[in-house]
């Protein structure tokens, strides 16, 4: 669980924020005057590094506030939980400013330097899987931007061309970051230009992505683009398909088989927190689902 305490301000470390521009704070200093931080700043309590919250620091430095509520999360689990909460609050309530696609994918890194649960075993937990949700990208797509970000890092000392190409390469994928998040066609997308870098080529602007999934005019690509389109579609339904009976199936199975094995008496005070918190989390979930089949009928 995170833990949530007042602390002074210049405890903070904001050497590196987040966002690479930070936008006006007028309506949000007066929010602060009129109601104060609703939303706690994200700190890691390893390092005293502001993960989110910047925009909120720098309100209350202007305002001179001399402390500040500040949230300290305990693994990254409960740090995506506590930034959930704030990105689904609305725009009137925080004063808050839509991130850029770099701001985010910054942000996702930062997630990711928090421990992993200590009570779930490592080699079955993807921290991925929690941050790029928690910024509203796919894990997969997180997975690509942040390689190309390391490839661009490994050319930093002499700028060749490989390193102009990743450079390249990362400018176009936040492009499409934001084409369509957290979706199919975006995530095809990052893939086919991560896979042209691989290549040993340079993409130089998203449309010649985006004409590759629209049809083609021309040189009789018009009917072969129209069919490759419907095979893939068909594909990917019938996988879509497959993987939610699938995830159904792993879903009604493990709840079955916890029921019918019964919980042990020594579980700990930290484990039980888990699973009490996971199991709501899940019931939330499961009852969106349950009302979206519902809908279809």
């Amino acid at each position: 669980m995170a833990d949530f305490k007042t602390i002074p301000l210049d405890h903070i470390n904001v050497d590196f924020p987040v966002r690479h521009a930070i936008p006006s704070l007028d309506g949000l200093k007066a929010s602060v005057k009129r109601v104060g931080i609703r939303t706690p700043l994200l700190v890691n309590p390893a390092s005293m590094e502001l993960v989110s919250g910047y925009r909120r620091y720098r309100a209350c430095v202007e305002l001179r506030r001399a402390t500040v509520r500040v949230a300290f999360p305990a693994d990254v689990v409960d740090a995506c939980t506590v930034l959930g909460d704030h990105v689904t609050a609305s725009e009137e309530q925080l004063c808050a400013v839509p991130m850029a696609p770099r701001d985010r994918v910054n942000l996702a890194i930062r997630l990711n330097e928090f421990p992993k649960p200590a009570d779930v075993p490592k080699r079955s937990f993807s921290c991925s899987a929690h941050t790029a949700l928690a910024v509203d990208l796919t894990p997969k797509s997180l997975r690509r931007v942040v390689r190309m970000i390391d490839a661009c890092q490994e050319g930093q000392l002499e700028c060749d061309e490989k390193c102009y190409s990743a450079r390249k390469t990362l400018t176009v994928m936040l492009s499409a970051v934001d084409l369509s998040p957290n979706s199919v066609d975006a995530e095809r997308m990052i893939d086919r230009i991560y896979a042209k870098f691989r290549r040993g080529q340079t993409p130089e602007t998203l449309s010649e992505f985006e004409e590759g999934m629209t049809n083609k005019e021309g040189s009789g690509q018009l009917e072969i683009a129209t069919a490759i389109t419907k095979v893939a579609a068909q594909r990917f339904r019938k996988r879509t398909i497959a993987d939610f009976r699938m995830g159904i199936d792993q879903v009604t199975g493990g709840i079955s088989g916890l029921v019918s094995f019964g919980l042990p008496d020594d579980i700990p005070a930290g484990s039980r927190d888990y699973a009490m918190k996971e199991i709501k989390r899940g019931r939330q979930d499961l009852y969106v689902l349950l009302k979206q089949l519902q809908e279809m009928q």
